[in-house]
């Protein structure tokens, strides 16, 4: 329960707080602002008061709770698009990225997979549905290949790689094989759906490695903006403005495509 303490230290410390002084911990705060000309048994009473009044609202603390959840993620967010507009060329460089659509289309939309993240896969299936219809908008799909799921995925997204720069339809294929899996692949899972599609497995293999490059690149920028899981996707729009983008569902990933058109 709150105590009249903790609570005037928060009241004081809100607003007392100089950039010469530096970060204080609560408990160092706290023990700052001790009312010391409060008797012991007002010191009481307030904190009976206090009890008493949470008890009876405790709508209070969780509206409270709720709000500064909502802050925190909004700052969270503020941060990234800031984080991933400092890194604009970069994020939009379509050299280090597998592309549906045109390269050059006025507005981007930049996702950050890893080929064996289930919430990727749904995303990706999704993106290879609606693929066929990017030219027309003026969109174009950036997929960032970022394994964080360890050495399968690592060579699994440079095999994909390797197989958009051979042959894009072949990659779209064998993109879709992996989305319809219903396991964790590994390298040898893998090459056996690159083989089912007709893959080269053994060029696939010496290709892998050479676009780990990219796959490099990927990972290097993440750490720069940020980034903390797949899927993460951004939206750079015809202005010029990039914005973190929540996709969740294909009906969801047709509006963000359809407003990105319209902007």
């Amino acid at each position: 329960m709150l105590k009249v303490l903790g609570l005037a230290a928060l009241i004081t410390t809100s607003h007392a707080t100089s950039e010469k002084e530096g970060p204080k911990t609560a408990s160092t705060e706290i023990a700052k602002v001790e009312p010391t000309n409060f008797s012991a048994g007002q010191k009481s009473d307030v904190n009976k008061l206090i009890e008493a009044y949470l008890e009876a609202h405790p709508e209070k603390v969780v509206a409270a709770l709720e709000k500064f959840g909502k802050d925190q993620q909004a700052a969270a967010i503020k941060k990234l698009e800031g984080n991933a507009t400092a890194s604009k060329d970069k994020l939009l460089d379509p050299t280090n990225a597998i592309v549906l659509g045109k390269s050059d289309a006025a507005s981007k939309l930049v996702v950050f997979v890893d080929p064996n993240c289930g919430h990727c896969r749904g995303l990706s299936a999704s993106l290879n549905e609606l693929s066929g219809s990017l030219d027309s908008k003026n969109v174009a799909i950036l997929i960032r290949q970022w394994p964080i799921l360890g050495t399968d995925s690592e060579f699994i997204s440079g095999a994909l790689i390797a197989a958009y720069k051979k042959d894009p339809k072949k990659y779209k294929e064998l993109s879709e094989k992996v989305v319809a899996s219903q396991k964790q692949l590994n390298k040898e899972d893998f090459l056996q759906l690159a083989k089912d599609t007709g893959v080269d497995t053994a060029a696939l293999e010496k290709e892998a490695t050479a676009a780990n490059g990219q796959v490099d690149n990927t990972k290097e920028l993440a750490k720069k903006m940020g980034l903390e899981g797949t899927p993460t996707a951004f939206l750079a729009d015809k202005t010029g403005r990039i914005q973190l983008i929540t996709i969740g569902t294909k009906e969801n990933l047709e509006k963000v495509i359809a407003d990105a058109a319209k902007a």
